[in-house]
């Protein structure tokens, strides 16, 4: 009896060593199909930012006097954003704006216009 259990031992290891790797690839294949992913509840998107009512008011109080035209200081022309759209097609130029407005680097201190609050400059990042 022990001969005989040793032998199915060995048949049943090496059929399911032989086909585990297939079943679980079968079994992935099924879990990660397009219609298993379908049903699958999507997390929440956050909706795109409402720059055109949000932003471009902060642009336009704070910015737009030193960054304009083809005079704009540091070759930096805030003119055309005006839309969520234009801030992504310069993502890279946007996010430095973005990263010096949170640093309070600008607008500098040392201009005569006004200073965004600490809420304006959260609610302006925040885009």
């Amino acid at each position: 009896m022990t001969g005989r259990f040793n032998a199915s031992w060995v048949v049943f290891t090496l059929v399911f060593s032989c086909f585990a790797p297939l079943l679980a690839c079968v079994w992935l294949s099924v879990r990660l199909s397009p219609m298993a992913l379908a049903h699958q509840r999507m997390p929440s998107v956050k909706p795109d930012p409402d720059f055109p009512r949000r932003g471009r008011p902060f642009i336009t109080k704070y910015c737009i006097s030193c960054h304009s035209g083809k005079e704009a200081q540091s070759g930096l022309n805030l003119e055309p954003y005006h839309n969520t759209a234009s801030l992504v097609k310069q993502r890279t130029v946007w996010l430095n704006v973005v990263k010096r407005v949170t640093a309070g680097e600008m607008p500098p201190k040392r201009v005569n216009g006004p200073q965004p609050s600490p809420s304006e400059r959260r609610a302006f990042t925040g885009l």
